[in-house]
């Protein structure tokens, strides 16, 4: 996770006491308005399973003031409004894990979890109907809690969060359930796709000026190609950028190829790749959020990817972005059954191969035209 991601953990639930100066308290508005639009639903704010009945409970535990009431029902219609959203990825739910979050000094919240321990009481406020198990407690749970991150809790595997107040005090609202999904999305990896294992003995060559020249070019291309304004030219975008990583590769050890395109950009890469396409979602709900989001999809990777890269983007951070692009390109090229042939163990860049064919001399001629068209210093 990426630091830029994680300093974003509670600033969905945007109650006015954690998100300064805005007056608005829920999903960086009322979350009534930000999600009336979702189909199926049938109360305001609250998205339901088509046809279902809202559950109408009484009012919430009188430990609860109405703020954190408000809180805790928003941001479980965040992130039941990703759970519905089935066809992001292949087999991938946002309840597949408990999730226990520390809302204050005195109220933890848990979420998912079909037997609660002692001192949990289930959440009595409006849930839209179809919801997971929500309980509260009020005081802190009796176990180390991190910033962020999984714990075993109650005998399950558990996203925790110690503070989300500390957070949300700091941070745009908008992002937290997709920080969520984020994570959650690298448990499904880790435990259900074939990702080879981290290379622990060799140092990547984050100082080859050439290396880190040509990674530049590569960025810059995958920013034309999104940017296309069709899919011939996005294409042949693409295939300049298949070709200069072709040309790159050929003098990086493979060992490092394979970090680069079976670890990094399939792990990291394609959990960024769910983070655009959630981002997409909770903006078709509300327009407004784009200022939480930093605009469009493409205009989000875009300026990732034409940012000037340093050497200590090499290890890491490039990644998210290069991978996110190329899965985004993939769907704009209706490439079957992409994501379960990533899951399997093949890189993005192999699979964008596999769509144009593009023979070995091809990727030479093409790679030489680039560069021959690169301004001389």
């Amino acid at each position: 996770m990426k630091l830029a991601g994680l300093l974003v953990v509670a600033a969905l639930l945007g109650a006015q006491a954690w998100a300064g100066a805005s007056d608005r308290s829920d999903l960086n508005g009322d979350v009534k308005e930000v999600l009336s639009n979702l189909k199926g639903q049938n109360f305001s704010g609250v998205p339901a399973v088509p046809g279902a009945a809202l559950v109408q409970p009484p009012l919430p535990q009188a430990f609860l003031s109405p703020e954190d009431a408000k809180r805790i029902e928003a941001l479980i219609a965040a992130l039941f409004l990703i759970h519905q959203s089935q066809d992001l990825w292949p087999g991938y739910d946002i309840f597949f894990d408990q999730m226990l979050f520390g809302f204050t000094d005195k109220l933890t919240v848990l979420i998912n979890c079909s037997n609660p321990p002692k001192g949990f009481l289930p959440y009595t406020g409006r849930l839209p109907s179809g919801s997971p198990t929500v309980y509260v407690l009020n005081a802190k749970p009796d176990v180390w809690m991190p910033v962020f991150g999984f714990i075993t809790f109650n005998g399950r595997n558990t996203f925790a969060v110690e503070d989300l107040t500390f957070w949300g005090a700091y941070y745009r609202p908008g992002l937290f359930p997709i920080f969520v999904a984020h994570e959650i999305f690298h448990v499904k990896a880790q435990h259900g796709w074939n990702l080879p294992p981290r290379i622990q003995t060799k140092e990547y060559p984050e100082t080859d000026a050439g290396n880190l020249a040509l990674a530049q070019l590569e960025q810059k291309l995958l920013g034309d190609a999104l940017s296309a304004p069709d899919d011939g030219a996005a294409g042949e975008k693409a295939k300049d950028f298949l070709s200069i990583r072709d040309y790159r590769y050929q003098n990086l050890d493979p060992e490092f190829v394979k970090v680069e395109t079976l670890i990094m950009e399939s792990f990291e890469g394609m959990a960024h790749y769910l983070d655009m396409r959630l981002k997409e979602l909770l903006l078709k709900h509300d327009p407004s959020l784009g200022s939480d989001f930093e605009g469009t999809i493409s205009f989000c990777l875009e300026t990732d990817l034409l940012r000037k890269l340093t050497e200590s983007d090499m290890s890491q951070e490039r990644y998210y972005s290069t991978g996110a692009a190329q899965g985004i390109l993939l769907d704009r090229f209706k490439v079957p059954m992409w994501k379960l042939r990533v899951e399997k163990g093949e890189a993005a860049t192999q699979i964008l191969e596999d769509r144009f064919l593009l023979s070995k001399e091809e990727k030479a001629r093409r790679a030489q035209a680039v560069l021959k068209k690169l301004p001389s210093r």
